[in-house]
């Protein structure tokens, strides 16, 4: 008996011993191979709740019994609802009559099912879900618009009813008293225009004409410093009433109740006097005025006037002007034949024609191969000195072109002058012929299509540059950035600490680009606790199984020790 005792020690001592090492060697086990195992002495010390939890007689009665309420499939039925008294309120605005927009719960599987319940006796029919929002377009018959929404919001199984309100386009429409009176406007879409710009303050129209009436209420707020060249002095005014009248239709104060609307509503008005009273003036002094305008901050320049003869000095100035980002646009002549005037006969102007309220040239208009657009020139109404007129002319059909290079000027990123005259060529009314002619060059202007365009499409030219050790397209604005065209090779090795948050950030993409954006959008803080997490969750604490690891060793040596000296003893004794 005492020699099975012994034994049994003996074999206690080592099953210690053994299970020591398993304890060290377990630790590196992964948490994904005890999640199978049976659960050990830890999985007791947290109590879970048992059926006595519930069994208490005040327990169960506090406990809240489901009602129909709150089940989606014990919803009121037809009877339940049609106690639900009726209320019939008043509907205002402009609505569809016979149709009516729903909303379900989301507990609503069957639309139609629902709808049927909800309007009992009633002929109503879906006509279109949109599932994304759990709504429908109802068909109703027999019944108003108001009476269906009443019926609708007695429903449980809809959140909420309205009528199907209508739309419309959203043109701008400005106050001005004057507007019906201005037809060229509405010809070159520009109510649709404004609809997305009304053309921005930091733009300036140089009028180089007659000067311009400083004081008149419709021009008056939009006026900066200009120059009178016909009597050398900072004084601009007019003196006959052209140069107003084409100030007030390029960029008249618009919806202002007052007056009439300007093309850019906008841009501001920059005067600049080379005619006389008379409307007669030289080519140098027209030279003179270009430049001017120029170097005081003009981005679009406006020339209703136009001579027969070439000046090398006059296109000199066209061209500086030109050079330094200015738009610039001229009248055609009103000479009714196929010879466009100077400045307009030059390549770096704009040729403007005119048409008429029905979109067909107008017969004193001047053509060729270098007209390049059309606007607007017959009884056109705007400003003039201290009151307003109609008047007609390839000089009113300048001002339309200025006024709508004005509103794409302002367009962030716009792009040089080049760009602004494609914009409006390429989206121009074709009339006549198909295609670019000589009677209507590419067309009348199509405001809002030119707006579009522009804001849509980067029109800049790009241009290569260098800037610290990258090469790349600079898109020709403060706000746009470098593009980079080639760069140095990046070579990121996550250490193996990342890998659990790259993985837990990216999934299973594990290419280098996607391993680079984990770490870029990972905080030191987020790489830490993911590094803890993995330790903590991926293998067995170290300090519990160093603990018992150490304590099994322990008592395993000495139940081995202990056993096999009374064993030596027994067989000495034996």
């Amino acid at each position: 008996m005492f020699l099975r005792q012994k034994r049994k020690i003996f074999f206690l001592g080592l099953l210690a011993l053994l299970f020591s090492l398993f304890s060290f060697t377990g630790r590196t086990l992964p948490v994904k191979a005890q999640e199978n195992a049976t659960p050990t002495f830890t999985a007791t010390n947290t109590p879970e709740p048992t059926a006595t939890f519930t069994e208490t007689p005040e327990e169960v009665a506090s406990s809240p019994t489901p009602t129909a309420s709150n089940t989606p499939e014990a919803s009121p039925t037809a009877t339940d609802i049609s106690k639900v008294p009726l209320e019939i309120k008043e509907i205002n605005g402009d609505y569809i009559e016979g149709e009516i927009l729903i909303r379900f719960t989301p507990q609503t599987e069957d639309a139609q099912a629902a709808t049927n319940a909800c309007f009992v006796n009633e002929q109503v029919r879906i006509t279109n879900e949109l599932d994304a929002i759990s709504a429908s377009l109802l068909k109703i018959e027999n019944i108003s618009v108001a009476e269906a929404i009443a019926l609708a919001e007695r429903c449980p199984n809809i959140l909420f009813a309205e009528p199907n309100y209508r739309l419309y386009a959203t043109d701008t429409i400005p106050n001005d008293p004057s507007w019906g009176s201005q037809y060229g406007l509405n010809n070159i879409r520009a109510p649709q225009g404004w609809d997305t710009t009304t053309g921005s303050a930091a733009v300036i129209i140089a009028i180089v004409d007659t000067g311009v009436d400083l004081t008149h209420p419709d021009l008056s707020a939009k006026i900066v410093a200009g120059y009178d060249f016909v009597n050398n002095d900072a004084i601009a005014q007019d003196d006959n009433g052209h140069g107003s009248h084409v100030a007030g239709i390029a960029a008249a104060s618009s919806n202002n109740g007052a007056g009439v609307a300007g093309a850019s509503w906008g841009a501001r008005i920059m005067p600049v006097k080379v005619l006389d009273a008379s409307k007669n003036g030289s080519f140098a002094n027209a030279a003179s005025g270009i430049i001017w305008a120029t170097d005081h901050g003009a981005h679009i320049i406006n020339l209703s006037l136009g001579g027969n003869s070439h000046s090398t000095i006059f296109q000199n100035a066209i061209d500086y002007a030109y050079s330094k980002g200015v738009t610039i646009v001229a009248a055609s002549g009103n000479n009714g034949n196929g010879f466009v005037l100077y400045p307009a006969r030059y390549p770096n102007v704009i040729a403007v024609g005119a048409t008429d309220s029905v979109n067909n040239r107008a017969s004193f208009s001047n053509y060729g191969a270098e007209l390049d657009i059309v606007a607007p020139g017959v009884s056109i109404y705007s400003t003039g000195i201290s009151t307003y007129f109609t008047d007609s002319g390839t000089s009113m059909s300048a001002p339309y072109v200025a006024g709508l290079a004005a509103i794409l000027r302002g367009i962030p990123s716009s792009g040089s002058p080049a760009s602004l005259a494609w914009a409006m060529k390429s989206t121009a009314l074709d009339l006549g012929v198909v295609g670019k002619d000589d009677y209507y060059g590419s067309g009348l202007i199509q405001m809002d299509a030119a707006i579009q365009l522009l804001w849509a499409t980067p029109t800049s030219t790009p241009t290569e540059i260098s800037n610290t050790g990258q090469t790349g397209i600079w898109l020709g604005s403060a706000s746009s950035a470098i593009i980079p065209t080639s760069t140095s090779t990046i070579i990121v090795t996550p250490s193996p600490s990342i890998t659990p948050f790259i993985t837990a950030t990216l999934g299973n993409d594990s290419t280098p680009e996607a391993e680079l954006f984990a770490l870029s959008i990972a905080t030191p803080t987020q790489i830490t606790r993911n590094i803890d997490a993995t330790e903590e969750n991926g293998n067995i604490k170290m300090p519990t199984l160093l603990c018992a690891g150490s304590s099994f060793i322990a008592l395993g040596t000495f139940l081995f020790f202990f056993g096999f000296r009374l064993r030596k003893k027994k067989g000495r004794l034996l």
